[in-house]
This record gives C-alpha cells, structure tokens and sequence, in this order.
C-alpha cells in the first residue's frame, strides 16, 4: 500500500503537545515494521483557500498513487493561533476530495463536547462540528482509549464498528534510574527538596489551579518538606500567575514552573519524583502518566475518562474536582512509603502493555481492514465455445477476499459467476470493456489474459493502461505473432503492424516486415510478445519454458502458474457405439489434420473400422484448408464429420460421446492448452504432445506424443491402443480426474495470481520519507527530512 501521514500537525504548537509526541511516536513505530507498503508525508497548505488546498491534496493522491491517507491530528486548524484560526476556519479537508483513496484519522478526544461549557461558543461550535462530520465519514477511526470510543459514540454517533481502540505507547527512553546514578536535572531547574512532579499546559482541563492548592494543603501536613514541580512550555506570564498562586496560598518558594523541558532532562525528573500527581479533569489518553508509570514513580491521577481506564490499580486515584480529595491523595502517598513503592512496582508492570509496536501493528491492521485492492480483469470469453467465459473469468470469486474486483467483457453473457458466493461477500460487477474508460481512475490493479486468439483481440487496446496503472499479464501462449496479425495485417493497419516489430525487433523492423508480408519467412518466426507486455508488472505464464524465455529477455517478475481447467461435466450416460474419436480446433492450435486422417485411414484398413471422428471447429477459419477434399481422396466421408461453432450444449454432449480425444496442436502456432487440460480433466482419454504444458500430468493419465518424424507411427499406436483396450482407457481417465482436481485448480490458479498481484504493488513518485526528531538550540522539536 502507498500510505500518506497527514502532517499539519508538525507546523503547529501541537507539535510540542501529546499529539505532536503521539504522532511522532507512531509514525516512527509503522515505519520499522517490515511492510511492503510506502510512505508519504503530505503537508496541507490552509494559506491560500479551499480550492488551493483540494488541489494541493488531489495532485498529491494522484501522484503517488495513495491508497490511505491517514489523518494524524483532525482537528488541526485548533492548534493555530486565534488569530489563523478565524482566518483559515473555512479551509479543512473534506471527504468527497479523495476520490478512491480510504481515509483514516486519530481520535485523541471529544472532549469539547465531553466539557462543552469551557470549550464551546457560537463561533466555535459550527466548525468543531465539521471536523467531527469529517471523521464520521472516514473510513476507520483510531480511539486512542476506550474511553474515546464511548464517548464519540455517545456524543457524536459515530459507527463504533469503524473506530478501532489502538491506545498508545510511550518512548523506551522512559525508564528508571539505573541503580546510583544521581539525576542532575533537578538542580539546573531550581529543584532544591523532594519533590512532586506534574506535567501539564495551559489548558484549564489540565486542572493546575486545584492541584497548586491541593499540593499547599498537603504540604503543610508534610511539614512543607516537598516542592511541587510543574513541566509544561509555559509563557512567562503563565509562570508568573502560577507563582503568584502559590504565594498568595502561603506556598511561595514551594513551586517550580520549568518551562519546556527535554525528554532527556523529563526522564531524570520523573525518576527523582517522590510522586507524581496528574488530576486532569479528562484525558483522551494520558500519556504522562503511563510514562511516569515507565519510570517506576508511583502515580496519583483521576478517577476519570481514560486516566482511570490506563492506571487501574497501579496508580492512586482521586477526585479531581475535590481539592480535598487530591490533597488527602497526596499526603496518603508520600507518607506510605510501602503503599508508594507498590503502586510503582504495579505500574511498572503495567506501563509494558503501552507500546508503539502494538499501537503500530493495530494501525497497519486497520489499513489493511479498509484498504482493498480494486482490481480491473479482462476476461476474454471460453476458447471454444463463446456462449460462456473462460477460465479467468471463473478464478475471480477465489480472489475476493484480497480485493475488490470490476470484470470487463467483449459481451455480456448468460454465464454465471461465483455461484457458491453469497451476495454479502464482496460483490463481483461485470462490465462491457467499452464502460472502462469512464471508470479506470479507481483500479489499484489490472490484469489481462492474452494469447493468440481472436477472443483476445478486445482486450489489446488496453493493455497502453499498464504503462500507468499496474498490470498483470496472464500469457496464454507465448509468441504472440497471430494476436498481432490479426489485429494489424488483417485489419489492414500495416503501420499498427510495423510498431509491432519495431519494439521487438529495432533497426531490424523493416527487414522482418518485408520477409513475412512477402512469404520469405512464416509470421511464427517472430516473437512478437514485447510490445504487448511492455509495462506489465509481472507475467504469469503456464510453461516453464516460455517462463525461462522471458526472464532471458530481461521480463520481471514471470511467475509460472499451472493451467487451470474447469471439467466440462459432460453427460456420458446413453449408448457409445461406434468408437468415437474427436479434435478440437480453436483460439489458433491449428490441429495436424492431415496427420490424423492417414492415421485415421490406417487405423480402419486394420479392421478398426466401428469408428468415427469428428472435428469440432471453433470457427469457419480453424478447419484445414481442403478439408473435404482430402476426406473424399482418403474415402472417410462416412466416418469424418465437421462441425462448425457448435453450442455449448452440443460441444459438450459430442465430446461425452467421445471415447477418446486427439488434442495435438501444431507446436508452432503457439496455442493455448486450455481446451487439452479440459478434456483431460472431463475424464476424456486425451492424446497430447508430450510438451511443458502438460509435464504436470502423469504419463499414464493422458497420451503423450513426441512430435516427429516417427510421430505418425506413434500416434496410429496410440489411436490402436485406446480403440482396444477399454481398461486402459477407464483407468487413464480415473488417473487424470485425481491428476486434475488436485494441481489444475481454480483455486491454484488464484494463488498465482494474488502472488502477482502481491509483487507487482506500485509506487508513486517519490521514494519513502524517511524522518527523525531533531532539536534546535532553543529545545523545539524540528522535523528533518533524510
């Protein structure tokens, strides 16, 4: 998958907040996973309008190619200051821009509906709420607790079936001071007694106020032996109104406000705390806790939201709207020394279920749950009988649980797809290829099958997509010489013909032109495959020879696949006299005729003469030239019979007629082996050439030839055996169903096919973006590109 990270949150203060560390922190986490995925980083540029910023993201998805786009911080435009906040409120970004692309985004909160008397105001409201639509129509929403969950799905009504709880983690940074090792951070930030430590920030939810009184009250029951040590990026004036606080309370001297503090000074600070306190009014997670829990400092926290749901039993509770109750909490704490140090133990413990490798893994599974590949096929129809599909078509419903898949077709056909599947699995639509045009913005995927046969003719035009969507090539043959025939000379387009040769052949072009259009050499001695599977990402052919052939002319990714074939299911009941022979003539295997009406003429003279053969001819075009005339010179008028484009329902009923099969064809017309394995696997007594196609199949489960001069002795042999022994035809047809239902599968082919489609994964433009945090001199965390 081509994944992109929202990253608006990086130009804003949220950086230096909880969701600048959590999105760091979980960006670093997706990036160390071994994934075959690619990542982006896309920065929203809100200062030039709606319009800009569609255009800004569309060319973005488009380029790269992005297949999730994941919404690290939703509700950016709050994290501006007030002043760019009323400026850029009309500029968000809105679901119907992404076309294709599944969106995701992180949930920290609600807590301006949760709190809605501090937060919300005219002005506010409308906009919040159009984030929170935004995130509706998402298509997975990440909760970092389940307190979040609830509380979006009681507030807002999200679906809770699209938001996944993927909690968070903490930096391994976070961890206790090694045994004797003397924290020095203290003393540079003024710390000079033992101390109770709370991170916080200006907002009002945070609770500040009521914990500086609190702690003054507690502290005077300890003897005024501890100070309180508040981290957060606070301004001078916040410092000063803090500090004024404390005075005022007859605490002066027993507060320290930091200011931003580092993670390396923060760890030496939660690791010195006799305590540390966090009674915020609501968190969406609460990450200081589980880092303080990290660092074995015992914690006091709320009994509320996602504070109660992460600490448990491992962290002191308390009422964070009592200053009493937090007071009490305080002093119970630091003079129980046995009760501190087991909620440490405790929490250390249970800081170890907070991991970003977990939040990662929970992540990627997200985008893997609404991320379906959308594959485009063309499925050209069956070789043989165009009244149904061909085997590609019928594989489809094996891949459905990897995509979503659209089949593209010559013509619609009465031919049904899928029939075990039910309509609530992913749906397969069946589109004439002419309806793709307007709808191949939205393909991950193509795959094609090509061969040398008209029913391939359609899908040619197409086959210049993969050049930008990627492609998959199912090579049913393998010297496309009669694909490019028929659909260049025989369409008189001769220039369609010469780019055809000039991508094969170069500077040669010319010459090879010249010598097949003027009969100095056959069309067959032309391997014409380059121009065809120029941009496929992978190819996936059914012999190990022509495998071999392409990766020795440099073609990537050729994966050898076994020939699926679909038993014919043929009705064989009713009587079989006389011993039927059959050929099948189709998609250009140009059958031996004449070799098989001498041997059919032998076979008779040898006193076989209960015997027919019938040829069964795909099209007018696949018989033998002078067909009727070498029957009548042979005398077989009354044993041969034509028939020409039979339906399905007569093809079939002629072949479980038949006794036996002779399915040779001519090795240089490069045919597809669809209709041989089909036979084979109808349990029809099949004789072959002994070629790659089939070196699968047993030789005791079909009748394998060699081509040659010898061939007509052998096959004549053959014909005689199969004529007499019905043993050894029943048993050759039992061993060739077993043969075929375990290797010549469906689902088999389908495997192939998801290991292409698993290979042949795109990548946009640019290469992954690898980032690290870096600090400036003045200690702001600044994003730096490697």
């Amino acid at each position: 998958m081509n994944i992109a990270f929202d990253m608006f949150f990086a130009k804003t203060e949220a950086m230096k907040r909880g969701i600048g560390r959590y999105s760091q922190n979980m960006i670093e986490a997706i990036l160390k996973q071994e994934t075959n995925n690619s990542y982006y980083y896309f920065y929203p540029d809100v200062s030039k309008g709606a319009d800009y910023l569609k255009d800004q993201l569309q060319q973005f998805l488009y380029r790269n190619r992005i297949d999730v786009y994941h919404m690290t911080s939703p509700f950016n435009l709050f994290h501006l200051p007030a002043s760019l906040f009323q400026a850029y409120s009309d500029t968000m970004l809105n679901k119907a821009w992404f076309g294709y692309t599944r969106v995701a985004a992180t949930l920290y909160d609600v807590i301006p509906l949760v709190l809605e008397h501090q937060y919300m105001n005219d002005f506010v409201r409308p906009i919040y709420m159009r984030v929170i639509e935004m995130i509706r129509s998402c298509d997975i929403i990440y909760a970092i607790s389940e307190t979040t969950k609830a509380d979006a799905v009681r507030l807002t009504g999200m679906d809770p079936a699209k938001i996944s709880v993927v909690m968070g983690g903490y930096d391994p940074k976070f961890k206790p001071l090694s045994p004797g090792t003397a924290a020095t951070a203290p003393l540079r930030y003024g710390i000079s007694k033992p101390y109770v430590l709370c991170t916080g920030g200006d907002d009002p939810r945070k609770n500040l106020a009521r914990l500086i009184e609190a702690f003054i009250i507690a502290n005077r029951s300890l003897a005024e032996r501890y100070q309180l040590v508040i981290v957060y990026n606070s301004s001078d004036d916040e410092k000063r109104a803090m500090l004024e606080q404390a005075r005022l309370l007859g605490g002066e001297g027993s507060i320290v406000v930091t200011g931003y503090v580092p993670d390396g000074e923060l760890v030496e600070l939660y690791g010195g705390a006799d305590l540390f306190a966090f009674p915020s009014l609501y968190e969406g997670f609460g990450l200081p806790i589980v880092e303080a829990m990290a660092c074995c400092t015992p914690v006091l926290t709320s009994n509320n939201s996602s504070l109660a749901e992460i600490g448990d039993d491992a962290v002191y509770q308390v009422d964070p709207a009592s200053r009493e109750s937090i007071a009490q909490g305080i002093v119970h704490m630091l003079s129980d020394p046995q009760l501190a140090q087991g909620l440490a133990a405790k929490g250390l413990q249970r800081s170890c279920q907070y991991n970003w490798e977990s939040v990662a893994l929970k992540v990627t599974e997200g985008y893997e749950k609404v991320y379906r590949r959308k594959i485009a096929v063309f499925a050209p129809r069956h070789p043989f009988y165009p009244q149904t599909y061909g085997a590609l078509y019928h594989a489809v419903p094996y891949l459905t649980n990897r995509g979503e898949i659209d089949v593209f077709v010559e013509e619609r056909l009465d031919d049904r797809i899928g029939e075990e599947r039910t309509e609530e699995e992913s749906p397969i639509e069946v589109y004439l290829h002419t309806e793709f045009e307007s709808r191949k913005t939205k393909y991950d995927f193509i795959v094609y099958e090509i061969g040398n046969g008209e029913r391939y003719s359609f899908v040619v035009p197409y086959l210049a997509e993969m050049a930008r969507i990627p492609g998959i090539v199912v090579l049913n043959g393998s010297h496309l010489h009669e694909l490019a025939w028929m659909n260049t000379v025989e369409r008189n387009d001769l220039h369609g013909y010469y780019r055809v040769l000039d991508k094969e052949f170069g500077p040669a072009a010319p010459h090879w032109m010249d010598a097949v259009l003027g009969g100095t050499a056959p069309r067959s001695a032309a391997p014409l495959d380059r121009y065809y599977l120029e941009h496929a990402k992978s190819v996936i052919v059914y012999g190990r020879q022509t495998r071999d052939r392409l990766l020795q002319r440099s073609y990537r990714n050729v994966i050898e696949a076994l020939a699926p074939a679909v038993a014919l299911q043929a009705d064989k009941s009713g009587g079989r006299s006389p011993f039927r022979f059959a050929t099948v003539a189709a998609d250009g295997s140009r059958p031996p005729h004449r070799l098989i009406l001498r041997c059919l003429r032998k076979l008779i003279d040898e006193g076989c003469s209960n015997v027919s053969y019938t040829i069964l001819a795909g099209r007018e075009a696949e018989l033998p030239q002078g067909a009727a005339e070498l029957v009548s010179e042979l005398g077989l008028e009354p044993y041969v019979h034509l028939k020409v484009e039979p339906q399905y329902a007569q093809f079939k009923r002629l072949l479980s007629r038949a006794h036996a099969v002779i399915a040779l064809s001519d090795p240089s017309a490069d045919a597809s082996p669809d209709i041989a394995l089909e036979l084979i696997a109808s349990s029809i007594p099949t004789i072959v050439y002994d070629g790659d196609f089939y070196r699968f199949v047993p030789d005791d489960a079909t009748a394998k030839i060699q081509p040659g001069d010898d061939e007509e002795s052998v096959l004549l042999l053959t014909m005689l055996k199969l004529y007499r022994d019905k043993e050894e035809r029943e048993g050759m047809s039992a061993r060739a169903s077993a043969c075929m239902s375990e290797l010549h599968t469906l689902p088999n082919f389908s495997e192939a096919l998801q290991e292409a489609i698993e290979q042949s994964s795109s990548f946009g433009e640019n290469p992954t973006v690898l980032w690290r945090i870096q600090e400036s001199p003045g200690g702001v965390p600044q994003i730096r590109n490697t």
